[in-house]
């Protein structure tokens, strides 16, 4: 089934993407289910793309629901080593420069939010990056598709000009 656009799914496979393409030299990935106990496999590190969650505006309109919606999106690192070319502190600053500005598909440009170091346990270091994007909101309205009059009358004189009286339904 293909991914429904300005998700938070496809937010997370469109910046997977985006960091997959910008750091070969290291695992990129969906956040894990149980994150406690995820360890790392790979020899430099690993990025864990994961939605945070959303904030969403007033509506904009009166008849259909259209507002405006405020995802957050998190990227922890998880690497081995704290500084240096393979440390998490220059990775940091990469996928911060990689992001800002980034607009994935159906949503507006990523901002940077805010960084922290999360800890380090058995030699792996832990910092998370957070980003704010928008989308819009939509409902996902079935069409009204019930006819509008039954019947017409016709009250022109002139059959050029005819004039029409339409009924309203009932």
């Amino acid at each position: 089934m293909p991914v429904i656009p300005n998700t938070c799914e496809a937010l997370e496979l469109a910046t997977i993407e985006r960091l997959t393409a910008r750091f070969p030299g290291l695992l990129v990935e969906l956040y894990p289910d149980e994150p406690e106990s995820y360890r790392l496999d790979h020899p430099v590190g690993a990025l864990l793309v994961r939605y945070a969650g959303s904030k969403y505006g007033p509506i904009m309109d009166t008849n259909i629901v259209v507002q405006e919606r405020r995802l957050g999106l998190e990227v922890t690192l998880v690497m081995r080593s704290l500084h240096g070319k393979d440390g998490i502190t220059e990775a940091l600053e990469q996928v911060r420069l990689a992001l800002a500005g980034y607009a994935p598909p159906a949503f507006g440009k990523f901002v940077p939010v805010s960084d922290e170091f999360l800890g380090e346990h058995g030699g792996e270091w832990r910092y998370a990056i957070d980003f704010v994007t928008t989308t819009t909101v939509i409902e996902d309205e079935e069409p009204d598709l019930s006819p509008r009059s039954t019947r017409l009358t016709f009250l022109g004189e002139n059959s050029n000009e005819p004039q029409v009286q339409v009924p309203r339904p009932d």
